[in-house]
């Protein structure tokens, strides 16, 4: 669930905001504003965990939605 809450909502916001040409990002994280320059590298991890759920296998990925789905994660993950 932390992924979900925290992690994933970072990464999102960085990408978007490196997408849209900005170089600095904000979002808020457990309730609380915060924000930064953008950073390639995290765009680089939101990208590769998106492959990655992609490449499964489809019975791979029917088996691992429900606990992202719980965890807040998938949509994430669908690009």
């Amino acid at each position: 669930r932390m992924i979900g809450d925290t992690y994933l909502p970072f990464l999102k916001a960085n990408f978007d905001a490196d997408l849209a040409g900005q170089d600095r990002f904000a979002v808020t994280l457990a309730g609380q504003a915060y924000a930064q320059p953008t950073f390639r590298y995290h765009v680089k991890c939101l990208k590769t965990l998106r492959e990655a759920f992609a490449a499964l296998a489809p019975a791979d990925r029917d088996r691992a939605t429900p606990l992202l789905t719980t965890t807040g994660c998938l949509p994430y993950l669908l690009s």
